[in-house]
């Protein structure tokens, strides 16, 4: 072999070594690429290098598409890599981010070459650890032998937040707004921020009201509070630092109106409010989204659509609101009266009211009869009340009042009632006065009657009328006054037959004496007459006079005579029972000191103070007395005319007696 000169051996080793290095950078494709492990080290340290200068830049003043290549928060370190264009790392560098540090630079020695690609990685932790949260890339470099390249990287976020959709598109400072969208950060924990009336500033602040009270539940939710402050615009999530590249327009209630303003609403029933609102920019709100709510609902409950709905009687606070905008009235709740049973009566009679909203007691509730206050009830429930009609009450509306609210009016008219009579028993034609209530200012066509009988009527007040009793026979019969709104319960009255006189009036045992007056009926029937208590035997009957025998057994003095017809006794007459002589043994013949036996009737048992006399000188203490027989001296000084028996100062008739020769006293 011939020996080959030096330039041409220089030149050869350029030519293979340019070969060497192409065929390391120009595979053909479909071959395997030598890994760095595997690419001799001492091949690549064989090349020409140059310098890479690579600026990592994160823009921040481009429109809402490219906004979202602004850095984020939580970047803190960017791995720098340089490859070929077969994808072959050239070489690479880690570079550390300070918090808030928007260009980084890095450093890279690689050899030299042409069409090499460079590309930064950011993560949220050191050393090229933790989430890939952005990246950037440039191709087309070409590195020059001891030279040094610069060139840019612009770094683009891999999870600009976005949101989709609100809870509600108004509220009031104070609401919950829930905030639908995508990458707010959760799940690696960066920072977040919410903002009302919104703009995103060119250095990646947000300009706007900032919502102090918010909370992130996923990457897709948050949940804020509307803050004081905020008026109608945008609103914008920053999440990592990066504003979302799609807002949402929320609008902010400023006031809010209700209606109506003095609402009332009966149990059971119900009330719908409506409400008026204006924005910061003072223009109505279409669809307010607010709550409603009921402060007693004991009283009333409120739906979310704002229908009230009556419970019981009382007040409730009816208040709409929107976060801490609110408006609010008093609403009147009124029990509610459905029936009564019975629709009319008389005071005292028992009232059953059904209805509604009554409450469980009755407390300081409560009940008027057209205005007359029925007192406490018998029974009370929040659906039934048991009262009695008040006296005084008069035709009208039944009202019941709970917590100072009246129910409607049931319509009920109060008959007549009798609540006593001056006397319980009369005789025919006798003025009694009905005493009660709802007899009407006048009489009318109102009527009064006895066993249906009309009687006639001397005197008519609403409390008070005066009738005579009509022709009637002797009995019970109930009075009942009648009036156009009804008939009274009827209060029970005896007709009584009339006793007017006896003759004689006085006398002894089995005296005939007659009965003077009316209404006895023309026969006896079983009606009787008896004088103090003992049944008399009847001799004559009719309806005017009844002529008797004053019975036997009868005691000295004064006996009550009653005529009683169909269980009715009339008013008494007094007769005076006599002692009765019906014989002095003996009567003739003798004297002084003879002893006489008087037989008769009515004596007594004993003598007591009773007395004998022999026409007229007293003759002291009988022998013997008894209520038939008295044994007796003649007195002294007796002398003949009629013996005379006289008990608890009544007299017999005299009995004839006759001296015998005169008297005389020896005195010794």
């Amino acid at each position: 072999m011939s020996k080959r000169a030096p330039w041409l051996t220089t030149i050869l080793g350029i030519i293979l070594s340019l070969f060497a290095l192409t065929s390391c950078g120009n595979l053909a494709a479909g071959t395997s690429t030598p890994s760095p492990a595997s690419f001799p080290a001492a091949e690549v340290q064989k090349q020409a290098r140059g310098q890479l200068a690579v600026r990592i830049l994160w823009p921040i003043n481009q429109a809402d598409p490219l906004r979202a290549a602004s850095i984020p928060d939580s970047a803190a370190s960017i791995v720098v890599s340089v490859t070929n264009q077969n994808s072959y790392p050239m070489g690479s560098t880690t570079v550390a981010r300070s918090s808030g540090q928007l260009s980084v630079s890095a450093n890279v020695t690689v050899a030299i070459g042409t069409n090499y690609s460079v590309t930064a990685k950011a993560y949220d932790g050191a050393g090229g650890t933790g989430n890939l949260i952005a990246q950037g890339n440039a191709s087309g470099v070409t590195i020059t032998q001891n030279n040094t390249t610069n060139v840019s990287v612009v770094m683009g976020a891999l999870n600009a937040p976005t949101i989709t959709a609100l809870s509600q598109s108004n509220g009031g400072p104070g609401a919950s707004l829930v905030l639908t969208g995508t990458n707010f950060g959760y799940t690696g924990n960066t920072s977040y921020q919410a903002y009302f009336n919104a703009t995103a500033n060119s250095d990646n602040t947000v300009t706007g009201t900032q919502a102090a009270t918010l909370s992130r539940t996923s990457d897709t939710s948050i949940t804020v509070t509307v803050p004081t402050g905020a008026t109608n615009g945008n609103i914008i999530v920053r999440a990592d630092g990066i504003p979302s590249v799609s807002t949402a327009n929320f609008t902010v209630i400023q006031t809010l109106t209700i209606s109506p303003t003095t609402p009332s609403v009966a149990t059971g029933s119900t009330l719908t409010f409506s409400v008026s609102a204006t924005d910061t920019s003072s223009q109505a709100v279409t669809s307010p989204v607010v709550t409603w709510t009921s402060s007693d609902t004991s009283s009333g409950t409120i739906a979310s659509t704002g229908v009230l709905t009556g419970v019981a009687g009382g007040t409730t606070t009816v208040t709409v609101a929107s976060g801490n905008i609110n408006s609010a009235t008093s609403a009147s709740v009124s029990p509610t009266i459905s029936s009564l049973s019975p629709a009319s009566g008389g005071p005292g009679d028992s009232i059953t009211i059904t209805g509604s909203g009554f409450r469980a007691s009755q407390g300081t509730s409560t009940v008027k009869f057209n205005g007359t206050a029925a007192g406490t009830a018998a029974s009370w429930s929040n659906t039934s009340i048991t009262v009695a009609v008040p006296t005084g009450a008069t035709n009208g509306n039944v009202v019941v009042t709970v917590n100072s609210q009246a129910s409607n009016g049931a319509a009920f008219t109060t008959v007549p009632s009798i609540t006593s009579l001056s006397a319980i028993s009369g005789i025919v034609g006798a003025s009694i006065t009905i005493a009660g209530a709802a007899f009407g200012a006048s009489q009318g066509a109102s009527t009064v009657t006895f066993g249906g009988t009309n009687a006639t009527v001397s005197s008519w007040s609403n409390s008070s009328i005066t009738a005579a009793v009509p022709s009637l026979t002797p009995g019970s019969r109930p009075v009942v006054v009648t009036t156009a709104n009804g008939t009274s319960g009827g209060s029970s009255f005896t007709v009584i037959p009339n006793l007017s006189s006896l003759s004689p009036t006085s006398g002894a045992q089995g005296t005939s004496v007659t009965l003077t007056g009316s209404n006895f009926g023309s026969t006896q029937g079983s009606s009787t007459v008896t004088v103090g208590g003992t049944t008399a035997t009847v001799s004559s009957w009719s309806n005017a006079s009844i002529v008797i025998a004053t019975p036997a057994g009868l005691a000295a003095g004064s006996s009550t005579v009653i005529v009683t017809v169909n269980g009715a006794a009339s008013s008494s007459q007094t007769f005076t029972v006599l002692p009765g002589i019906t014989s002095v043994s003996p009567s003739t013949g003798l004297h002084s000191g003879d002893s006489v036996t008087i037989t008769g009737t009515a004596f007594g048992a004993s003598q007591g103070s009773s007395t004998v006399k022999f026409n007229g000188t007293d003759a002291g203490t009988a022998t013997s007395w008894s209520n038939t027989s008295i044994t007796v001296a003649v007195p002294s000084g007796g002398t003949t005319g009629n013996v005379v028996v006289g008990v608890g100062g009544n007299n017999s008739a005299g009995s004839a007696f006759t001296a015998n020769g005169s008297w005389s006293v020896t005195v010794n």
